[in-house]
C-alpha cells in the first residue's frame, strides 16, 4: 500500500510537469524487433501483409531508385531510430496523395504525395503520422474488431490484397472507374477511427519535435490540401479518397498548430530540408508531373505546379507543363497562356526540347506559319533523331 501511494504521488508529479509544458508525451505500444507469436491473433494479419509486401516489392508500379529509398529510410530512422530496422519503405507510382503503413512495418508512399510536400520536414510529418499508427498498433486494434475481421476475410477471399499498390490493377496512370472503386474498398478496410487519427497526429508531432524538424510544417500541408480540394471540386460534390477516410482537415490544422505551439523547443532546427528533398525528387519530377497531367484534373494540377513555381523549383520544367496544361485545356485565352509559359520555360537551363515542338503546333493553329517554322526547325536541331521527325517535317510543309 505504501509503495502504491509513492507511485501515485510520482505519477501526479510527472503529470503536473507535463501539464505545465502543455503536451503530455505518448509512449509506443510496440517494442522494437517485435514479431507476433504464431498463435496470436495478429499473426494472421502479419502473414497477409508479408505476402502483400512481396508483391509490392516486385511490383511494376514501384519506383526503384536506391538513392530515393535510402533518403526515405533515413527520414524514418531519424524519426524512430529504435525501429529503423523494423520498417521498409516503398515508393509507389500512383498520382494521389496517400501513404499507409502495415502492422508488419511495410510503409507505402504514393508518388502524388511527393508532388505535394514542399520539403523534407513536410514529408517527415506525413511519415511520422503513419509511424504513430504503427507504434500505437492501430491496425491490430481494428483487426480485432469483429466487423473488421469479416471485412478482412472478404478482402483476402476476393484477392484484392493491396491490388493497387502491387500493380495487379490497371498500370496506366489514368485510373479506371474499377481501379478507383477498389482503391475506396482498400481505404475503407484499413481506415482508422477519428480518435486513432488524432492520436497518430499527436504522436507524429512528438516524433517531429524529437527529430528536430520544424513543428509548424505539418499544418502547412493540410492548408495546401484544403486549397487544392476546394479548387478540384469547382462547386461540385467531390470527395477525394484521402479526405473521405480522414477527419476534418480544418480541425486537424487547429490541433497541429496547438501541438506546434506546445512543442516548439528553443534549439529546434530552423531548416526544412528543402535542398535534400529536391535533390532526390528532381530525377523523377518530369514523370510525376506527366502522371499528374494525365489525370485530367486541370485545377488541381495547376495548383500543384504553381506551388513549384512559387518555390522556384525546376522552373523550365514547371513552365513547360503549365504550357501543356493550358494547351490541353484549350479554354478561351489558353493558347496565349500556353505560349507565354513555353517562352518562360526557354529562359531556364532545364527547358525541354519539346517546348519548341509544342510552340510550333500552337503557332500553326494561330496561322502564324513563320513562327511555327522557326520553332519546328529549332526542335529538329535539338533532337535530330526525334521519333516524330516525319510528322514535324510534314507540319513544316503546311
Amino acid at each position: 500500500m505504501r509503495w502504491f501511494l509513492i507511485r501515485a504521488v510520482l505519477f501526479l508529479v510527472a503529470a503536473s510537469a507535463c501539464a505545465e509544458d502543455g503536451f503530455i508525451r505518448m509512449e509506443p505500444e510496440l517494442h522494437s524487433s517485435f514479431t507476433p507469436e504464431p498463435s496470436a491473433t495478429e499473426a494472421g494479419l502479419w502473414q497477409v501483409m508479408n505476402e502483400a509486401e512481396q508483391s509490392v516489392k516486385h511490383s511494376p508500379s514501384r519506383i526503384v531508385d536506391p538513392q530515393l529509398d535510402q533518403y526515405m529510410q533515413g527520414i524514418l530512422c531519424r524519426l524512430a531510430a529504435d525501429y529503423c530496422r523494423d520498417i521498409r519503405v516503398y515508393v509507389i507510382r500512383r498520382p494521389y496523395f496517400n501513404a499507409s503503413m502495415a502492422p508488419n512495418g511495410m510503409l507505402q508512399v504514393w508518388s502524388g504525395l511527393l508532388l505535394r510536400v514542399g520539403n523534407e520536414a513536410q514529408l517527415a510529418s506525413v511519415l511520422s503520422h503513419e509511424l504513430g499508427h504503427y507504434l500505437k498498433r492501430h491496425s491490430l486494434k481494428g483487426f480485432e474488431d469483429q466487423k473488421m475481421k469479416s471485412n478482412i476475410l472478404t478482402f483476402v477471399t476476393l484477392g484484392l490484397g493491396f491490388a493497387v499498390a502491387t500493380g495487379n490493377l490497371n498500370t496506366n496512370v489514368g485510373q479506371t472507374a474499377s481501379d478507383l472503386s477498389q482503391l475506396a474498398i482498400i481505404a475503407s478496410l484499413f481506415s482508422y477511427s477519428r480518435s486513432q487519427e488524432s492520436e497518430a497526429d499527436k504522436f507524429g508531432m512528438q516524433l517531429i519535435a524529437d527529430a528536430k524538424y520544424r513543428v509548424d510544417e505539418p499544418a502547412v500541408i493540410w492548408k495546401h490540401l484544403i486549397a487544392e480540394e476546394d479548387l478540384g471540386k469547382q462547386g461540385k460534390h467531390s470527395d477525394s479518397l484521402f479526405f473521405s477516410t480522414h477527419p476534418s482537415p480544418k480541425s486537424r490544422i487547429q490541433d497541429l498548430n496547438a501541438y506546434a505551439a506546445q512543442l516548439q523547443p528553443g534549439d529546434n532546427d530552423t531548416s526544412t530540408g528543402s535542398e535534400a528533398f529536391y535533390r532526390v525528387l528532381l530525377p523523377h519530377l518530369d514523370m510525376l508531373i506527366r502522371d499528374e497531367i494525365n489525370l485530367n484534373q486541370p485545377a488541381r494540377t495547376e495548383f500543384v505546379l504553381l506551388q513549384f513555381k512559387q518555390d522556384g523549383v525546376a522552373l523550365g520544367l514547371v513552365h513547360y507543363y503549365l504550357g501543356e496544361l493550358y494547351r490541353i485545356r484549350d479554354n478561351p485565352g489558353d493558347r496565349l497562356l500556353a505560349l507565354d509559359h513555353y517562352e518562360r520555360s526557354l529562359g531556364h537551363e532545364d527547358a525541354k526540347p519539346e517546348v519548341h515542338r509544342q510552340m510550333g503546333i500552337l503557332y500553326l493553329k494561330e496561322k502564324n506559319r513563320e513562327s511555327a517554322q522557326r520553332s519546328f526547325a529549332r526542335y529538329l536541331e535539338l533532337v535530330p533523331d526525334a521519333n516524330d521527325i516525319e510528322m514535324i517535317k510534314y507540319y513544316m510543309t503546311l
